[in-house]
Order: C-alpha cells, then structure tokens, then sequence
C-alpha cells in the first residue's frame, strides 16, 4: 500500500463501508411477485371500459378509447396527439419496444392551454375572414 491517505469523496466510500467482494448490494433481490413497467402499461392498456360514443354505449379497451381519443383530436385541428399515436404503433410494430428495454412512456399531449390558442386563433380568422366581407 502507499503512505498516501486515502480520499473519500463523491465515488470514492470510506474503505469500511465498501461492498466486499462476493457480496451483493442488493442481497435479497427482486421481490416475487414484483412487475416491470411495461407488463403494468399492457395489463392497464387491456382493461375494457364503457364508453358513451354517439350516445349509445360501447365497450372497448383502453388503448382504443386513447387512440380514438388522438383521432378526435386530430380531427378537430391539434395533429401532435394523432402522430404520437401513430409514432407508438409505429415502434410496436417494428419490435423497438421490448420488455428488456424498462418502462415505457406514453404521452398523448391534451393541453389546455394549447386548445385555448387554436380556439383564439380559430377566432381571430373568423373575425379576420368577417372583415374582408364587410369590405
């Protein structure tokens, strides 16, 4: 050994705290029983509920119900949910997404704030539309 001490900082534990070698840090590992993200996400996903479509209802999964939910919204003018949708199928179909890959996320973007501006934008051409008639 060196005359040096030794010096404890950030990546560097005091000597008498350091695993030993041949024992793990994690000794009783995962708990049985336990569930990654991912098999939690499809479980989730897989869940029928009743939706109210045209005023009759319908049973469908989860991951139909946010789908069709991306279309509508797709439809009325904000496209951001409808392509992340299609981004996931896009990744579910070519295989990326692997259980061995850990959790995986989900977003479908359904912001107020953004609805309020395409509904102001929305009306301001309106308005603008209405002036240049009025001329």
């Amino acid at each position: 050994m060196t005359d040096k001490p030794y010096q404890v900082g950030f990546g560097r534990p005091p000597q008498h705290s350091r695993f030993t070698p041949g024992k793990s840090g994690n000794p009783r590992g995962r708990p049985k029983g336990s569930r990654n993200a991912v098999s939690v996400l499809r479980d989730q996903l897989a869940q029928t509920i009743d939706v109210t479509v045209n005023g009759k209802m319908k049973r469908m999964t989860m991951l139909e119900g946010i789908v069709k939910a991306a279309a509508v919204k797709g439809l009325k003018g904000d496209p951001r949910p409808l392509i992340q949708a299609l981004e996931l199928l896009e990744k579910l179909e070519a295989g990326q997404l692997d259980e061995q890959e850990g959790p995986v996320t989900v977003t479908l973007v359904f912001e107020e704030e953004d609805i309020r501006r395409m509904e102001m934008a929305e009306r301001e051409e309106a308005e603008r539309l209405a002036a240049q008639r009025e001329y």
